[in-house]
């Protein structure tokens, strides 16, 4: 494996996820002081009704990736721009037929979803946001090219400045037009990444030409047989993100919705962090397939380890902080939402935890841990979120995806132990960490409990969480293997 590429675009992705978590910060401010929590809860659950057009690319996005680097790795250029080519072209087709039935389907389904007060709105959003997901299906289809020949820095530099973009319009525009200005500039923001994304990719590879037109079918029909066990993995998703916004408006109303979208906002960040230097695994994963399939199992415990070592004090610390981020972010202490960022975090910790298995399952081609998994989550989610919805709101939508993303995440790492030997355990070396984390936290909800709103006590609970982590995190050895990896992708970049 490319260690100085893998930290490079590790180092890259990191910073690009830190700098738009910190605009997307100060963004949701913006648009609560003007639409409020009932507007950020329409626009959340329309965004949601596009989830089933998505399966619109036929998991050619996720098929690319792995076919290009593939290609790349064997010095076949012309192959590798050939197969980004015809996935930019089966997906720009396939995703307009599939948004535009989409779109009835989600008109005629609002009214289910969307109380009365916010039907009108979320009508004329409707048309925005399905555009926006052709554009995000089209500019996918692009950046999995840039996946595939190993220049995730590249993809990641570009979408921060379409961020950057998306953050400025949406600013100007929502002053003046509401939800409508914030539904263009997402349109303007995936226009601009399908583009910038694909000159970058011109540079990179050589052979791809001005503008995508040739489509392979030999290609095609060799990368469908994996893109559709990929595929399988976007309709379990279609019981994810869909279905909670949905039952979050049935069971909680659209504040709930509101508030569910930023505590999502915020974990879905963090996440993206850790995740950010493991996504660099699938491309360097496919290539060492080729050359050295011997060593994947050892570049999986490498990755594991430090992906503990990160994910303990980061989830720690963000869970501690829920309280205080509500005072400073939504103006007060929001009980909704300090209940919604603590239920998520486990789940999402869970998650993030079974990410280096993930991106090497996806590396290696062996989707049938990955499906599994994933329909595990999706299933625990619907059933158990009608179900617990009904009995406690919001809160208990919220508690079944939780579930969902924990028991889906157990799901794969089990997997990974019976199809290729890697054992479920807490890294030997990490388990005081994960300790030392479970007191801590016990101790600053319990601080939190006695006077909820105190800023004082919301401050406390953050110095309890950081004072008890700072001594292991500072003597574990992968404080080391982390500062390597930053100089190596420091000077990668430079």
């Amino acid at each position: 494996m490319d260690g100085r590429r893998a930290s490079r675009n590790a180092v890259v992705g990191a910073t690009q996820t830190l700098l738009s978590a910190a605009l997307l910060f100060v963004f949701y401010r913006r648009i609560l002081d003007v639409v409020g929590a009932d507007g950020l809860g329409v626009w959340s659950v329309v965004l949601a009704t596009t989830g089933v057009a998505r399966i619109g690319d036929l998991g050619l996005t996720g098929s690319a990736v792995k076919f290009a680097a593939g290609r790349v790795a064997r010095g076949a250029d012309d192959e590798a721009a050939r197969v980004i080519e015809t996935t930019v072209v089966s997906v720009a087709l396939l995703g307009l037929l599939l948004a535009g039935a989409g779109y009835v389907a989600a008109r005629a389904l609002l009214p289910v979803f969307i109380p009365e007060v916010g039907l009108e709105a979320a009508r004329t959003l409707l048309p925005f946001a399905f555009v926006s997901l052709w554009f995000a299906l089209v500019s996918g289809a692009v950046q999995s090219g840039l996946d595939g020949t190993g220049r995730l820095d590249l993809r990641n530099g570009i979408v921060f400045l379409a961020q950057v973009a998306y953050v400025w319009l949406g600013w100007v525009w929502v002053a003046s037009d509401g939800l409508v200005g914030l539904a263009v500039a997402q349109v303007v923001q995936g226009a601009l990444i399908a583009l910038l994304c694909w000159f970058a990719l011109r540079r990179v590879l050589q052979a791809t030409p001005l503008v995508p037109w040739r489509w392979d079918r030999a290609l095609f029909r060799e990368m469908l047989a994996y893109s559709l066990q990929y595929q399988a993995l976007s309709l379990t998703r279609l019981l994810y993100e869909p279905v909670t916004k949905a039952l979050m408006s049935r069971f909680g109303g659209l504040e709930a919705a509101g508030y569910y979208e930023m505590a999502t906002l915020v974990w879905t960040k963090l996440r993206s962090l850790v995740i950010a230097a493991q996504q660099a695994l699938t491309p360097e994963i496919a290539m060492l397939e080729e050359s050295r399939p011997e060593a994947v199992n050892e570049v999986y415990r490498a990755v594991n380890g430090l992906n503990w070592y990160l994910s303990v004090p980061l989830f720690a610390g963000i869970i501690a902080a829920a309280p205080l981020l509500s005072t400073v972010w939504i103006g007060r202490y929001e009980e909704a939402f300090v209940v919604t960022m603590a239920l998520l975090g486990v789940g999402w910790f869970a998650n993030a935890l079974s990410g280096p298995g993930f991106f090497v399952f996806l590396g290696t081609g062996q989707m049938g841990g990955l499906v599994a998994s994933h329909l595990t989550t999706g299933v625990v989610n619907a059933v158990g979120g009608v179900i617990l919805g009904w009995a406690l709101g919001g809160a208990g939508v919220t508690l079944a995806w939780t579930l969902g993303l924990a028991l889906g995440a157990l799901h794969l790492l089990l997997r990974l132990d019976r199809d290729r030997g890697i054992r479920l355990a807490v890294p030997p070396n990490l388990r005081i960490l994960a300790l030392v984390a479970v007191v801590a936290l016990g101790l600053a909800g319990g601080l939190v409990a006695a006077e909820p709103a105190s800023l004082l006590r919301a401050l406390g609970a953050v110095g309890i969480v950081g004072a008890g982590l700072a001594l292991p995190v500072w003597r574990l050895p992968y404080r080391e293997r982390l500062m390597g990896v930053l100089r190596r992708g420091i000077g990668a970049s430079a």
